[in-house]
């Protein structure tokens, strides 16, 4: 059953990859932003590991201000149970940030292991570590996969325009259904 740090973000996985990340870049900060039933426990559990000094739990961000988050980021972390292919990932990929991510759902068929970002396996805590510490450490890879996020951004997702005129096309056809 899982523990009170569980929940469908796993954002516990980040957490318990973080202090192997420290050994390898001493001078990381992990930002989370956000709430949910497991903030307490997940706070605790940073205590727990002796990182909290390196974990700033930011709570709910507006729109804006996550997104500057983000687009300032070095490195972004999605470890979902489920699919990872959610907003958050979206807007990283959008601003060109390297993505770690674990492979859950449709996440590795979005994300190009190597390319726009790194790929590891869901439980694999060790190679999260790896693979964020790789990217923290490693301005030419973090820049690489940066690149190659926001060219995967630009070739596979709808600018904001696009996605509103394809919707209001829509609109306009069940219209036309129900009319």
């Amino acid at each position: 059953m899982p523990g009170p740090t569980h929940c469908w973000k796993r954002v516990d996985r980040i957490l318990r990859a973080w202090p192997a990340v420290l050994r390898e870049v001493p001078d990381a900060l992990l930002a989370i932003s956000g709430s949910g039933p497991a903030g307490e426990a997940l706070r605790a559990l940073a205590r727990g590991l002796g990182i909290e000094e390196s974990v700033r739990f930011l709570g709910p961000l507006e729109r804006a201000a996550n997104l500057r988050l983000i687009a300032a980021a070095d490195c972004f972390c999605s470890f979902y149970d489920y699919s990872n292919v959610g907003v958050a990932l979206l807007e990283a990929l959008s601003c060109g940030v390297a993505c770690v991510v674990a492979d859950t759902g449709a996440t590795a068929e979005l994300v190009e292991d190597g390319r726009s970002g790194l790929v590891v396996g869901p439980d694999d805590s060790a190679g999260a570590s790896r693979a964020i510490a790789a990217v923290l450490g490693d301005p030419g890879l973090r820049e690489r996969l940066g690149h190659g996020a926001a060219e995967l951004a630009g070739r596979a997702l709808l600018s904001i325009e696009d996605r509103m005129s394809l919707e209001l096309e829509l609109v306009e056809e069940l219209g036309r259904r129900t009319a």
